[in-house]
């Protein structure tokens, strides 16, 4: 059984034994992920620092061509095409700010389905309890893991 699902920001990939969190939802990235722990925690927030910083340094920037753009007098469609560069800009970096880790089905202690989305809770690599949250499933993820957690028994 393999199925992967988008959510706000990124991936759910699920095969027999592991739940996969991606940023891409390729089935090739998930071998390179380590169960949750300090380490996986170490190296996301060093990758999601770096994407937010070049976020930050793109959204000064598009500031500062706005505010050229309109003190020149310039036409509003170099004005709107700036601003849909910073859109089209934002969502292309918005896989790189998830974290990115596989949780064993082994250790998942429970499942709870919200409204908007569910809530996986699991015991970490270092032995801690730990929370995923996954929101804006679509309705055929939301039935997925309404079964999953049936056949989990959690």
């Amino acid at each position: 059984m393999k199925a992967w699902f988008g959510y706000n920001t990124g991936f759910v990939n699920i095969d027999d034994n592991h739940v996969y969190l991606t940023n891409s939802g390729n089935w090739s990235e998930i071998a390179d992920l380590e169960e949750k722990g300090i380490t996986t925690n170490k190296k996301s927030r060093r990758r999601k620092k770096k994407s937010s910083l070049f976020m930050a340094y793109l959204v000064v920037f598009i500031m500062g061509v706005l505010i050229l753009n309109l003190t020149r007098g310039r036409s509003m469609v170099l004005i709107s095409g700036t601003l849909a560069l910073g859109y089209f800009a934002y969502r292309y970096m918005q896989p790189n700010l998830s974290l990115a880790f596989k949780i064993p089905k082994s250790k998942v202690l429970s499942i709870t389905i919200m409204v908007d989305g569910i809530q996986i809770t699991f015991t970490d690599n270092d032995g801690n309890e730990d929370v995923a949250e996954l929101k804006g499933l679509d309705e055929k993820a939301m039935e997925f893991f309404s079964t999953l957690k049936a056949s989990l028994q959690v």
